[in-house]
């Protein structure tokens, strides 16, 4: 018992009191602020990712700079205004101009005139069985209206008839004609036809080419009506009676020349 304080000593002189046990771990609310911050920060950006996902998955946009505190877009609304304006401002003028186009100014149908006959081949064969010919004509065609032109189309047919007989054909040129417009087209005919009482060959051979040749020249010309680039389709019948002086190689003097105009349409909105 007497030698248990000389033992503490001796232990107490090798183990001195700086060397204790060392103090417990800082508690996680005493960090320095710094790491608070860091933690916070890394925290909110998650939950702002986390909430734009969400917004996707719900088809939500997020805000512009152009939207207020309530959501409201004004650039969308600026353009909608305007698209409004342009539509309430043009469609007053285009009713107009169409209401002018189809009633005030109503389409009216071409013209024709025979400008000049030409007899070019005029062949009396010595068979006395048919006769060719071969005439070329100059037609003029007018379009009276102010705003409206006229497609010529193709497909078409003009024919010279001497007592209900054809005794040449050929066609019209496929053109376009503009508004207030004037065009003279040359077109080719020829053909053959039998000979017999009544007919051409016959006629000239007794005199009577000295009181002039009746002669009919019928066009049938399929056409449009051209509005900008849209067209109504119908057909002008046009045909000229006409008293010529024929000669072989020279233009045929034109005694009388009458033209008349017919249109096929089963549009109403036209002539």
């Amino acid at each position: 018992m007497q030698q248990c304080p000389k033992t503490l000593d001796l232990f107490l002189h090798f183990h001195p009191t700086s060397t204790s046990i060392p103090p417990p771990p800082i508690p996680y609310s005493t960090l320095p602020s710094t790491t608070t911050t860091t933690t916070t920060t890394t925290t909110t950006t998650t939950i702002t990712t986390t909430m734009s996902k969400h917004d996707e998955e719900k088809g939500t946009t997020t805000t512009s700079k152009y939207d207020d505190k309530n959501g409201f877009d004004y650039r969308k609304c600026c353009i909608m205004f305007l698209i409004y304006f342009l539509i309430i401002t043009i469609t007053p003028f285009l009713l107009l101009f169409l209401i002018n186009l189809f009633t005030i100014d109503k389409p009216k149908p071409p013209t024709f005139n025979l400008e000049s006959f030409t007899v070019n081949s005029l062949d009396l064969p010595s068979d006395n069985k048919t006769i060719k010919t071969r005439f070329s004509a100059e037609l003029r065609t007018v379009n009276p209206n102010e705003y409206i032109g006229f497609l010529y189309e193709g497909d078409n047919n003009v024919s010279v008839i001497y007592n209900d007989v054809i005794i040449a054909s050929g066609e019209l040129p496929e053109f376009e004609q503009d508004a207030r417009n004037e065009t003279v087209v040359e077109i080719s005919l020829e053909g053959s036809s039998p000979v017999g009482p009544g007919s051409l060959p016959d006629d000239v051979r007794r005199g009577k080419d000295d009181e002039g040749i009746p002669l009919a020249v019928n066009a049938e010309v399929p056409m449009k009506v051209l509005v900008g680039r849209k067209g109504v389709g119908f057909t002008a019948h046009a045909t000229c009676h006409l008293v010529v002086d024929l000669g072989e190689g020279t233009t045929a003097m034109v005694l009388e020349n009458e033209c008349k105009t017919d249109i096929t349409t089963d549009s109403k909105t036209i002539f």
